[in-house]
């Protein structure tokens, strides 16, 4: 199931909502999110390998960035499907930045977008662990002295929204 949903995801953005519910409904309570984030990792090395122009790969990283964000929802955590999309997250991120440091610049980059997008989907009163959090800044700061131009913008764009301006004491702004 996780297959023919990551290639219907590939066709267009218009059929991401049913992928997402039928990997919701494939990975439901039985195997769970964390099975879902571990078993979609194989499908995602091509997409971190393929070219900066890739339409196909942006769908699939906007798909996964939406199962890690319940869509973008605003909806209260006590959803399950908010939970499970939290417990997606919580999963894939960590297993996305082993990435963040490799040899092809195009796989920094694709991470960085991957863990932009989803950060960026994430609702406002989203909450994200501490430890998740620094884990994502690290590697962002990281990033911010990579040698390409476009791992840099990608992780400027990640970091923006982790940024508090109005905290002096902000690792991100500092």
């Amino acid at each position: 199931q996780l297959r023919a949903s990551l290639t219907e995801a590939q066709k267009g953005l218009a059929s991401h909502n049913r992928c997402l519910r039928a990997v919701r409904r494939a990975y439901s309570f039985a195997k769970g999110a964390q099975q879902c984030a571990v078993d979609i990792q194989p499908f995602m090395a091509p997409v971190f390998s393929s070219t900066n122009r890739s339409v196909v790969a942006n769908r699939v990283l906007k798909f996964v960035a939406r199962l890690a964000t319940h869509g973008g929802s605003t909806q209260a955590a006590t959803n399950p499907e908010q939970e499970w999309a939290d417990s997606f997250m919580a999963t894939v991120v960590p297993l996305v930045l082993k990435y963040s440091n490799a040899k092809d610049k195009i796989v920094r980059q694709r991470v960085c977008e991957l863990v932009g997008e989803i950060f960026n989907e994430l609702g406002e009163e989203a909450e994200v662990t501490e430890d998740l959090f620094e884990a994502v800044q690290t590697r962002m700061i990281d990033r911010l002295r990579d040698k390409a131009p476009t791992v840099r913008s990608r992780a400027v764009l990640c970091l923006s929204r982790m940024q508090d301006p109005e905290d002096p004491e902000d690792t991100t702004t500092r």
